[in-house]
């Protein structure tokens, strides 16, 4: 089975160890793409991850239809709603962590989004203090 291609959204301490993971395990995930606007973490980005493009804007990394298999979206609770649906709008398949906060609220967009059915979509909700997926 082919690595999946990989683009982690936010590059604070969960998008580093999605990032860190497909580092360690390149059988496994590429990482294609980082899209973060710190500019601290951009350097760290850039030197962690040597020819992973680095984006400060996600519509910078729109422009440029990176190929992906899956967008794992990394950023804080406010903007996740607004990151996951346009990353769907472009075709992304997501890694979503905040879907139940979302829910919780009763903010379901993101789950009244259409999908094609014929396509595979992957829902991995990952545990906080230990980064193992906890559901597939």
């Amino acid at each position: 089975m082919a690595s999946k291609k990989l683009v982690v959204f936010g590059y604070g301490a969960r998008g580093q160890i999605y990032s860190d993971f497909a580092k360690k395990y390149p059988e496994k995930f590429e990482l294609v793409a980082i899209i973060e606007n710190d500019p601290a973490r951009i350097e760290n980005a850039k030197n962690n991850f040597e020819g992973v493009r680095v984006f400060s804007n996600y519509k910078d990394f729109l422009k440029e239809k990176i190929e992906a298999d899956i967008v794992a979206v990394a950023t804080q609770d406010e903007q996740h709603k607004e990151h996951s649906i346009v990353m769907m709008e472009e075709g992304y398949d997501l890694l979503l962590e905040k879907g139940r906060e979302l829910a919780k609220t009763g903010d379901c967009a993101f789950m009244n989004y259409e999908v094609n059915p014929d396509e595979m979509k992957v829902l991995l909700f990952t545990s906080g203090t230990t980064a193992l997926s906890k559901g597939v």
